[in-house]
């Protein structure tokens, strides 16, 4: 689901339109020898995915930053399958995992409740600060 076949946006698959726009071949995740990043970005997805964990895990074991822009709700619209709260940061610092809070660093053009944070296991993001 997290936006792979079943995200259609005025009758357009966006994975499809991707590819085509990107001129690339889509890599499947599951992939084995898949390679790694040295940022992966997650946009809008976490929320729309049965298994935000798996794909937020697979991303920082595969990459040495992840960065995730959310929305930040606690009412679930009918797409959204999960919501995220600034909670969600302090869960993450439980498990081991070093997180910069970018909220606030954004300048964004509109209003929405959302969260940007940059995480990893390997790096410590006080040097950002």
């Amino acid at each position: 689901m997290a936006w792979g076949l079943n995200d259609n946006y005025k009758s357009v698959n966006g994975k499809a339109l991707a590819a085509e726009l990107l001129d690339t071949k889509i890599k499947n995740i599951y992939e084995k020898n898949f390679i790694k990043f040295d940022l992966f970005g997650i946009f809008h997805t976490l929320d729309h995915t049965k298994h935000p964990k798996q794909i937020l895990d697979f991303a920082l074991n595969n990459s040495k930053y992840v960065i995730v822009y959310c929305h930040v709700n606690e009412d679930l619209e009918k797409q959204h399958l999960f919501t995220f709260t600034r909670n969600f940061l302090n869960f993450l610092k439980k498990n081991k995992i070093n997180v910069l809070d970018l909220t606030n660093l954004i300048h964004k053009n509109h209003s929405s409740d959302e969260m940007y944070f940059l995480c990893s296991k390997i790096k410590n993001l006080k040097q950002f600060n």
